[in-house]
């Protein structure tokens, strides 16, 4: 499963996506199809195959249309958070029909706000994004 918890870290590999729509027929192997209902109504996919990858824009285009959330405004995150500090983030996505990213920040002391920027892109506030449900113990349900 992506979401690791070791010495109070967090990882997520996968995709948000509003508004809701229906998972496809067949997932990927060990990923996670979940319904959001704040800060925005969705879904949101964790995907195990990516944990702590950082897949090309082709990459992650054709995960969209595999999954089906190519009809809806998406993003597609690798997040890892130690201790309530944003780590590591990379990020791509449509919203509103307009491309945003590719951003990708790794240890650096601009990850707060890369994740924020990613995260407005998409609709999500910064108070938002920093106490993000689908980022919180048990979501996913490992």
């Amino acid at each position: 499963m992506s979401v690791v918890f070791a010495l109070m870290a967090y990882w997520f590999s996968g995709f948000f996506a509003k508004p809701s729509v229906e998972p496809p027929t067949t997932l990927p192997e060990r990923a996670v199809w979940r319904e959001i209902v704040s800060p925005f109504v969705g879904v949101g996919v964790l995907l195990a195959e990516l944990q702590g990858e950082r897949p090309s824009s082709e990459e992650v285009q054709s995960l969209v249309q595999r999954l089906g959330i190519d009809r809806a405004d998406w993003i597609y995150l690798t997040y890892v958070c130690w201790a309530g500090s944003v780590d590591s983030v990379y990020g791509l996505g449509v919203c509103g029909g307009r491309p945003f990213g590719q951003v990708d920040e790794d240890r650096g002391t601009h990850t707060r706000e890369a994740y924020i920027r990613l995260m407005g892109e998409f609709g999500v506030s910064p108070e938002n994004a920093m106490r993000f449900p689908p980022f919180e113990r048990g979501f996913w349900g490992g």
